[in-house]
């Protein structure tokens, strides 16, 4: 699962790629596997998805301070 990351003045901007080209989906946290898309969001300033050739791309803006 490729992975980057680069500073974009006020924000650490993370991305991860990967082969489902299906959207993210929110889950209850008690499902496995449910906490992340939670945590991307209360962890974020933004995110998002983009689609690609072969999957998706998932990305979020960290604020640095």
């Amino acid at each position: 699962m490729p992975a980057e990351r680069c500073r974009t003045g006020t924000a650490l901007r993370l991305a991860v790629a990967d082969r489902s080209s299906s959207p993210p989906v929110h889950r209850r946290p008690d499902v496995d596997g449910g906490f992340r898309l939670g945590l991307v969001h209360r962890m974020s300033r933004h995110w998002g998805t983009e689609p690609t050739a072969d999957g998706k791309v998932v990305w979020l803006e960290y604020p640095l301070p």
